[in-house]
């Protein structure tokens, strides 16, 4: 009788975990609802890299990455990576958001990157990330 009670107990409460987890999960999915984060339902655009030079100075290779910009946007992130589908590494934070260019001077010729970038909100939240941007530096 009482590992009857103790199954059915624990049967309860894995039942009230698996609702609170999915309503958690919906909640945050749905950005009309109240308990999105964001005050206005919207995080910021996606920035597009259009715009990419590659210079050389007397210290080597510079990428130059320029975007337009997000006026919902307080800031940006690039990120970097040497392989398409790999690990990008996050590797500047742009603010504010009237800056529409980076210069990325740590590149060695020979090298294949790829960039993509993302735009945040006065509150911190990140919106989605570009698609990458392939740059082969010669």
């Amino acid at each position: 009788m009482f590992s009857r009670k103790k199954n059915t107990h624990t049967s309860f409460c894995l039942y009230c975990l698996i609702t609170l987890l999915s309503l958690s999960i919906s909640c945050s999915l749905d950005k009309d609802n109240p308990v999105y984060p964001n005050h206005n339902g919207e995080v910021p655009g996606i920035p597009i890299i259009d715009n990419v030079l590659i210079n050389t100075t007397d210290s080597g290779k510079i990428v130059n990455l320029g975007w337009t910009l997000l006026n919902n946007a307080k800031g940006y992130f690039i990120y970097r990576s040497t392989s398409y589908n790999g690990y990008y590494d996050l590797i500047a934070n742009i603010s504010p958001n009237s800056v529409t260019e980076f210069s990325d001077n740590n590149v060695y010729s020979g090298r294949t990157y790829f960039y993509k970038m993302s735009a945040y909100d006065e509150k911190g939240l990140e919106g989605h990330h570009s698609a990458p941007k392939r740059v082969m530096v010669n």
